[in-house]
């Protein structure tokens, strides 16, 4: 494992994995809203990701149930979430 340049802990390997082989992809947010519209962290990083991985591939964002919230405004390139986990449990929608 290599540090990024934000301190995170990543593979040195340039095997990648099979996406289409994917069943379930874990994605951390910052919000949430009803359709399943999430708002990240601004890099775009997991926009591209989503596009990429088969409609199929239930896609759940982590974060606190507080920030589960009514609407967010949504770009054309933004891929839905199916659900989420927070402290409550697990909510699919």
């Amino acid at each position: 494992l290599k540090e990024n340049d934000w301190g995170v802990l990543e593979p040195v390997s340039e095997i990648k994995a099979d996406l289409h082989l994917l069943d379930l992809v874990l994605v951390p947010l910052l919000a949430l809203d009803k359709h399943g519209t999430r708002l990240g962290y601004g890099a775009g990083y997991y926009d591209g990701f989503l596009s990429e991985i088969p409609r199929s591939t239930l896609k759940i964002g982590l974060l606190a149930d507080d920030f589960n919230v009514c609407s967010l405004p949504k770009d054309p390139w933004d891929v839905a979430l199916d659900g989420f986990i927070s402290e409550k449990g697990v909510h699919l929608l």
